[in-house]
């Protein structure tokens, strides 16, 4: 089994061959091959499921005053609420929230603020354009709205958070509302970047005035393929 996943590996590696991040994945084979044994989940792990070289700058990054905003809880929550001051998390399935809300109190973590809001039943009238993201989502959610989900940053000051996680429902309206949220010199992530849809010309306006710190298509625990997170710097 080892040699197999070893193949594997380094077949990912070379089918995403991109210069020096080639030889940085190599680092992270064995935390990879542990991701991938039975029973290894995010939140067993408290890790997020977000490439290696993503968990990796982060450990480096977040502060222990830092406050962050996550679209999307699971294992990264618990992975922050241990290294920084604050957690804010918006999730939008009511049976994961309530598992997550319980996890976070057996473990005791008080430095956590959880918001379930659930999508909005109705289409919205509006056209997606450079300025205005929409406020769907993919993965068959016809039907319904997330406006209420990915505004909710909207009820905290203008530049409160030191870092925004953008791994949930409508990420690119995420990334409108949370834009003006994060404090100079702060991060966005968002993950599957590799996804065109995440980075139309509406978040790259956005974005434009930001530095890109990390994308590179890499490893990722509990997958067997690659995946790409991209981080901002404000």
């Amino acid at each position: 089994m080892a040699i197999k996943l070893a193949k594997q590996f380094i077949g990912q590696i070379f089918q995403n061959y991109n210069g020096i991040s080639c030889f940085n994945n190599l680092q992270h084979f064995f935390r990879w091959r542990r991701s991938l044994f039975e029973g290894a989940t995010p939140v067993s792990d408290e890790q997020p499921w977000i490439t290696f070289d993503a968990i990796q700058y982060l450990e480096e990054k977040v502060q222990s005053n830092h406050k962050i905003f996550e679209f999307g809880g699971g294992g990264s929550t618990l992975f922050l609420l241990k290294r920084c001051q604050e957690v804010v998390t918006v999730e939008h399935d009511a049976e994961w929230f309530h598992s997550l809300k319980q996890l976070v109190e057996d473990k005791k973590l008080e430095n956590w603020v959880g918001r379930l809001v659930e999508p909005e039943q109705g289409n919205l009238v509006e056209s997606p354009s450079a300025s205005e993201p929409d406020h769907y989502s993919s993965g068959g959610t016809k039907g319904v709205n997330y406006k209420d989900y990915a505004s909710l940053i909207d009820t905290y000051p203008n530049e409160y958070f030191d870092i925004v996680l953008v791994d949930g429902r409508s990420r690119p309206a995420c990334i409108k509302h949370a834009a003006p949220k994060l404090k100079k010199g702060g991060l966005i992530v968002l993950d599957n970047a590799d996804r065109s849809y995440y980075l139309g010309s509406a978040v790259k306006n956005i974005l434009s005035e930001y530095s890109l710190v990390l994308s590179t298509k890499g490893a990722s625990p509990y997958v067997p393929f690659f995946t790409q997170t991209n981080i901002w710097k404000k």
